[in-house]
């Protein structure tokens, strides 16, 4: 159902809207137009609703030849009159989607601009009457273009759901900050659709949608409105125009036109009339007039050769005198100053299936370029000139890569790093090793060639170039020893063999080495062939440290004819030997005639050490009193448990000592007197040894301490 929906006219370059009323039920409504650049109605389309566009001199009869085009928000053509010369116009359309859409009116033969006169359109549908609103209107969203928008262009948003009760009023409001505001209202914005301003920034747009009967309101969801930034390329670079959504539209917001609807057009139909695409559906024409294509801009490179071209015919096929001088230029703006002719015609540009024009060309400087499309017309029999599929690339042909690899050395040993570098006018490196750059470092065992890849992205242009590396095998060096394992002080023989020449770890050179190590000690062998490439190895010597081992005698001096103990410690085997006389075990006793040197043998884990230990024997005369000889000593009482009394004779001076059964020293005196008290109270009961010795005798008397 539609009631008293509007339609506004809105000139492409200037002018007001224009609000006309429909009434439906076969009601025709006219708007006049003068002769100005084609123009359009943005209207709201219901579905299920027939609707009908005619371009007349007024009332319901159509006449003339202009061309008519009704489009969807997504600038998607829903239907278009025949715009043949010499037809009428009109359109019979049936509404399939409710929603915002566009009829656009431009003139025929050539479509320049529109004609003067009078554009008639009329909606069929039946009068339903309406609800008044109740509460709170129901939710809505704000719809506006999904794709972007080019600077200055001007959207219609809608609601998506639209409304079948009255009392319903709008108020649009607007936000540049965020999609949940600030948020500012739109003056006039008062319908339930709203065409915007010329935007250059991103912009959110949302209604606020009041029942008047309740005054209760509800907000609508927001939706943005995105703009297009600059486009600008490199190349390669094509354009066929198939991005475009519309007749007239150019390829992107970036690119421009002299005339763009006038004398340069673009159509999105591959067979429009009777002039097609050479790719695709999409294309450019000369329409009657002269004019100028600009390209966005491509960045190009000095010291790069560059190929444009373009494919182009006439509309009639033999004929098409009347262009001339199909050009391609290149400069530093949009606009004809300092736009330098690539290629041309250079004269007539006719031909009745797509022709190729083409040329190279390179650039003084580095920078942006801005490529013009232009064509000279005059009258003739073919109105327009049509062209596709423009193009610029760096052919390879053109920019041959001189591509070299280098390296400090050609043949290295196997496993040494090789540096490789390769130069030429290329950005981009991939070796077939997997690495990428310029500068790699690698480390082959056998002999390899290495290919590099390189991609100039200036050209795209592929080159590929190859180095060997010859790669000498490395000894098998090892080392033979004949005992692995030492003790302290022993010696081994290392031999290193596989190689030719031989470094040792110490110093020495050769392949044999004889070695004596204090400990655990790591010896290794550089080896090189003859290609002069070394390897190593390595070999450990244990070294296990001696036994420290101590011998006792207990006692360490005796009387002849009693016995002593040979105690030893510090290895885990023993063996005692004495004047060829041999004992095996830690402890054995002895019984000597005389003093005696004993030699202890100790062994562990192999490695042995030796200890000595003496007893002493004496010729012990008596106990209670004894001497060597007659009256040189008398000592009593023996047993004693506190005093002794010793006598001597006279005979200097002599040193006492009192040794215990271990060999030690308990008791030192030195005396000149003939009779000496000694206290022995402090020692432990036990067997002593109280020995006198004077420079010319020597007396041993064995005393018990109880």
């Amino acid at each position: 159902m539609l009631v008293n929906s509007k339609i506004q006219a809105q000139g492409c370059l200037s002018g007001s809207p224009l609000n006309v009323t429909i009434t439906p039920v076969l009601t025709w409504s006219t708007q006049v137009h003068g002769n100005n650049p084609p123009q359009y109605y943005d209207f709201q389309a219901q579905a299920g609703i027939n609707y009908t566009f005619t371009y007349c001199q007024g009332g319901g009869q159509y006449s003339g030849d202009p061309y008519l085009t009704i489009t969807n928000s997504l600038n998607v053509a829903q239907a278009f009159n025949d715009d043949f010369c010499g037809l009428g116009s009109n359109i019979f359309w049936s509404c399939n989607a409710t929603g915002p859409h566009r009829i656009t009116l431009s003139g025929c033969c050539p479509c320049s601009n529109h004609p003067s006169g009078t554009m008639a359109y009329r909606a069929d549908g039946l009068i339903i009457p309406v609800t008044p609103c109740t509460g709170s209107p129901d939710s809505n969203s704000v719809i506006t273009p999904s794709y972007q928008i080019c600077p200055g262009t001007s959207i219609i948003a809608n609601l998506a759901s639209s409304y079948t009760v009255n009392g319903i009023t709008y108020q649009w409001q607007s936000s540049q900050v965020s999609s949940i505001g600030p948020w500012t209202a739109i003056s006039n914005a008062t319908l339930s659709s709203y065409t915007t301003t010329p935007l250059f920034v991103p912009t959110f747009y949302s209604a606020i949608i009041t029942c008047t009967n309740s005054n209760q309101s509800t907000v609508a969801r927001t939706a943005s409105v995105n703009i297009a930034s600059t486009t600008t390329n490199s190349v390669p670079y094509f354009e066929g125009f198939e991005a475009i959504g519309m007749n007239n539209m150019l390829p992107n917001c970036s690119w421009s036109s002299t005339g763009t609807g006038g004398a340069c057009q673009t159509f999105t139909a591959g067979t429009t009339g009777n002039r097609t695409a050479r790719s695709g559906n999409k294309f450019g024409v000369f329409n009657s007039s002269s004019g100028t294509f600009y390209s966005n801009g491509v960045q190009l490179s000095s010291g790069v050769t560059y190929s444009t071209s373009l494919w182009f015919k006439t509309d009639v096929a033999g004929f098409g005198l009347n262009w001339r001088n199909l050009s391609i230029s290149a400069g530093p703006a949009q606009s004809a100053a300092g736009q330098v002719t690539v290629c041309s015609t250079n004269g007539v540009a006719v031909s009745g299936a797509y022709k190729i024009l083409s040329s190279t060309f390179t650039v003084g400087s580095s920078g942006m370029y801005y490529f013009g499309v232009s064509a000279t017309y005059s009258s003739g029999s073919a109105p327009f000139l049509i062209w596709d599929d423009f193009q610029v690339i760096a052919p390879c042909q053109s920019n041959p890569s001189s591509l070299v690899i280098s390296s400090p050395v050609s043949t290295i040993c196997a496993g040494q790093p090789v540096v490789l570098s390769v130069s030429g006018n290329a950005n981009s490196f991939s070796w077939n090793n997997g690495a990428t750059g310029n500068l790699i470092t690698a480390y082959p065992t056998v002999n390899t060639t290495y290919v590099v890849t390189a991609t100039s992205t200036l050209t795209g242009c592929l080159n590929t170039t190859a180095k060997l590396i010859v790669v000498n095998p490395l000894p098998v060096v090892s080392i033979l020893t004949n005992n692995q394992s030492l003790c302290l002080g022993s010696s081994a023989n290392l031999l290193a063999v596989g190689a030719n020449t031989y470094l040792w770890s110490n110093g020495s050179v050769g392949a044999g080495l004889s070695v004596s190590p204090s400990a655990n000690t790591t010896y290794s062998v550089y080896g090189t062939n003859n290609f002069g490439c070394s390897s190593i190895s390595s070999q450990l010597i244990n070294v296990t440290p001696l036994p420290v081992v101590t011998a006792v005698s207990v006692p360490s001096s005796i009387c002849k004819g009693e016995g002593s103990t040979l105690v030893g410690s510090g290895a885990a085997n023993y063996s005692w030997s004495s004047n060829n006389n041999y004992i095996q075990g830690g402890q054995v006793n002895v019984s000597p005639t005389a003093s005696t040197m004993y030699t202890l043998t100790g062994t562990i884990n192999g490695c042995t050490s030796t200890a000595f230990v003496s007893v002493i024997v004496y010729e012990c005369v008596g106990i209670n009193s004894l001497s060597s000889n007659g009256n040189d000593l008398k000592v009593y009482p023996n047993p004693t448990s506190s005093d002794l009394t010793i006598e001597l004779k006279k005979d200097g001076i002599f040193k006492i000592e009192l040794i215990d059964v271990t060999g030690k020293v308990v008791l030192l005196k030195s005396t000149e007197e003939e009779k000496l008290n000694l206290n022995i109270n402090f020692l432990s009961n036990g067997v002593y040894y109280l020995k006198a010795k004077s420079q010319n005798t020597m007396n041993v008397v064995k005393i018990i301490k109880n």
